[in-house]
């Protein structure tokens, strides 16, 4: 898993197929045992997918690709969220900020995808760090 912030970590489960049911839980390590979560399960669905809700909206986003120290938005509609994924599909950055302009000096080198919800919907584009 990887920690997102505090106690609050993420895992992304890949190579499902579409109407399968997965089972999971959470196991937590202590000093003196182990303690693990109710059991869950969860029917994969079609919804997971990297898409796009509008494509005139996100043709309006854009910002200079590759990023370099910062990461500067030309966006009209207000930012809700923004977050920054690995090609492994790890969460590596997560701002609820309204920013147009993000500070990225501390991201490797490499390519990465950027998710920013607003007004109830996500838009996607790659970005390349140098």
């Amino acid at each position: 898993m990887t920690n997102v912030s505090g106690n609050i970590f993420t895992k992304t489960i890949t190579n499902q197929t579409i109407g399968s049911t997965i089972s999971y839980a959470v196991k937590f390590a202590y000093a003196v045992g182990l303690s693990v979560t109710n059991y869950y399960t969860y029917v994969v669905g079609n919804n997971c997918a990297l898409e796009v809700q509008s494509f005139s909206e996100l043709e309006s986003l854009s910002f200079v690709n590759p990023v370099k120290a910062y990461l500067e938005f030309d966006f009209k509609s207000k930012i809700d969220k923004i977050e920054i994924y690995n090609t492994l599909g790890n969460l590596i950055f997560l701002t609820i900020e309204d920013s147009k302009k993000i500070n990225l000096e501390n991201l490797d080198k490499g390519v990465y995808l950027i998710s920013i919800y607003s007004n109830k919907n996500r838009y996607i584009k790659k970005m390349i760090k140098n």
